[in-house]
């Protein structure tokens, strides 16, 4: 992954809005942007010496050279920490969707056995209604019986008289 340089990904989330929305927060790279900002600074204080004539030309643009390959240096392990993060922010956002995907399975499987139990439920509670009408039918069918052969031995008893 890179970033580029200035100008390719300016004001397009890349690496140089990151590091100045980020200035304030050492929580998010300040590591690496304070090293960028050391370098800078180094950077400086070699233009301000060259300003004030202290050294040659040749010896500033040795020095300018050896400060943008440090600040070279910072940018691709910026750019690799960068890599890192997206890479795992990647495999976390991969786990959601796993996660996501278990979530909707178990809903639908509590979903079917729901309604596999109001089922069941239904047929014992109908089950046991029948059974119950079933038994009071049975005892008034039992009462009659009786009652009936009651009659009956009572007249076959005063037909034998």
């Amino acid at each position: 992954m890179n970033y580029g340089t200035p100008g390719s990904d300016y004001g397009k989330g890349g690496y140089y809005d990151q590091r100045n929305s980020n200035r304030n927060s050492p929580s998010k790279g300040g590591y690496y942007q304070d090293k960028v900002m050391e370098g800078m600074n180094t950077m400086n204080s070699a233009l301000r010496n060259f300003q004030l004539g202290a050294t040659s030309v040749s010896e500033d643009e040795v020095q300018i050279n050896g400060i943008l390959k440090g600040l070279k240096s910072k940018l691709a392990e910026i750019d690799n920490y960068i890599a890192q993060r997206e890479d795992e922010k990647a495999g976390v956002i991969e786990d959601i969707n796993v996660l996501t995907q278990r979530l909707k399975a178990l809903a639908k499987s509590i979903a079917k056995k729901k309604s596999l139990y109001e089922s069941y439920d239904k047929i014992i509670n109908d089950s046991e209604n029948a059974l119950g009408k079933i038994t009071d039918s049975t005892k008034t069918l039992l009462q009659v019986v009786k009652k009936e052969n009651g009659s009956l031995n009572k007249l076959t008893y005063s037909a034998k008289k």
